[in-house]
């Protein structure tokens, strides 16, 4: 079973960044990583989940879970994909959130996606030298982050898991995360990026005509995109 939250320890060699909902816009978001000189060898990328779906770029998944500076936690996209492997969701159901792409992968491409995808962790955090900075897909179901792991695995851990990638709250409460400096999400699309309390909303929209992404340094917890 993989790690519900994972842990990096600070970056000694280069910087962090986060960035929202990527669904599918792969070759966007890596030009726009050479724009701001992302260090392909120093730097990290985190993702809030929501890699694929939508986009014209999805099956590049799969170059993208290569990567050695790439880290995504689940978006509810990767949970859709593995339910629909699971035979829990139908193909109409995979349709309607922009999954046509998964039906024209060939068998080996799915098995490597559906493993790389349960190995997902469900929560991201960094330490940072101004303090540690946590990844979720859509909320936090828990106003103390050292609770998250006890939340997880408990005895609604299903239900808090489904929150953590489904949820909508975070547009709502601006509550202060306890035990973090920041608390990163996407899911919801926003016509720019916002902070409710110290969680902060990032995901505007890439893959629209409208929108673009927003991707944030960790260590200052500042804007660059």
């Amino acid at each position: 079973m993989p790690k519900l939250i994972k842990h990096f320890t600070k970056n000694t060699k280069g910087k962090d960044y986060v960035v929202g909902d990527i669904h599918g816009m792969f070759k966007k978001l890596y030009e726009i990583l050479k724009q701001i000189g992302f260090n392909f060898e120093n730097d990290r990328l985190f993702s809030v989940g929501d890699l694929g779906d939508r986009g014209p770029d999805s099956p590049d998944i799969i170059q993208w879970l290569n990567y050695p500076w790439f880290f995504p936690v689940m978006g509810n996209h990767e949970q859709i994909t593995l339910l629909y492997e699971s035979k829990r969701y139908n193909e109409k159901d995979l349709l309607s959130v922009g999954g046509e792409w998964w039906l024209s992968l060939n068998k080996k491409s799915k098995k490597f996606i559906v493993e790389a995808y349960k190995n997902l962790p469900i929560a991201i955090e960094v330490e940072t030298n101004n303090g540690l900075v946590g990844i979720i897909h859509a909320h936090c179901p828990h106003a103390d982050w050292n609770k998250l792991s006890e939340v997880f695995s408990g005895m609604n851990s299903v239900k808090m898991i489904n929150k953590a990638l489904w949820s909508m709250d975070s547009t709502l409460h601006t509550d202060i995360i306890k035990n973090v400096k920041a608390v990163v999400v996407g899911h919801m699309t926003q016509s720019d990026y916002i902070i409710n309390g110290n969680v902060h909303l990032i995901d505007t929209g890439a893959v629209y005509s409208e929108g673009n992404f927003t991707i944030l340094e960790l260590e200052s917890m500042k804007k660059v995109t």
